[in-house]
């Protein structure tokens, strides 16, 4: 979808910009009118309750300890000081090392600043992307498909994964080297499209 989006004329993107923010607009008026009834159709199954908690206590935590956090690795130290035994309960099954979240987690082991970096990175890699994708014709597919991988990446990091577990951050950190890799080749190539050595 966003390889389509990113090829298709300005003027088709005007409209599906447009579509899509009117079917947002619409779907935020319903939650703003019927907040219980909208929820409701997002949390309906019991790991959706834990994970609700997961977030509220982690942002309690990161308001704690906002500039340098509680440390690398220790989520799982601080997270049961936060909860009532019965709260605990619902969150942890299995045990929870990690916020299912890559910026709450990096906010609330290391502090705000290395979330806001996360996320600056982030960024620089996907504007970085989508500048290749339009401005060379060359490697095309190859580009989008590691935009697709580092948005898909992204997106899923918002509600449930951990750098630390080796699957999510290999995933990452592969995608993300090669995507920078290939961008410094692509800014070393010439106006003919060649590589310059």
């Amino acid at each position: 979808m966003v390889t389509a989006f990113l090829t298709i004329s300005a003027q088709r993107r005007r409209v599906f910009l447009v579509f899509t923010g009117t079917v947002l607009s619409v779907l935020l008026l319903c939650y703003l009118a019927y907040p219980q009834r909208i929820a409701s159709y997002f949390f309906h199954r019991g790991s959706d309750t834990g994970r609700v908690i997961i977030y509220q206590k982690s942002f309690a935590i990161m308001k704690d300890h906002m500039w340098l956090g509680v440390g690398a690795g220790n989520f799982r130290i601080a997270f049961p000081r936060y909860c009532t035994n019965e709260e605990y309960g619902i969150a942890v099954s299995p045990p929870l090392w990690h916020a299912h979240s890559v910026p709450l987690n990096l906010a609330v082991e290391t502090g705000i600043i290395s979330a806001l970096a996360w996320i600056a990175f982030l960024f620089m890699i996907i504007r970085d992307l989508v500048r290749a994708l339009r401005s060379h014709s060359t490697d095309r597919a190859y580009i989008a498909g590691l935009l697709t991988g580092i948005l898909a990446f992204t997106f899923f990091s918002l509600i449930d994964c951990s750098l630390n577990d080796h699957r999510c951050g290999f995933t990452f950190f592969l995608i993300s080297g090669l995507a920078a890799g290939h961008l410094c080749a692509v800014g070393e190539q010439g106006e003919t499209g060649k590589y310059n050595h």
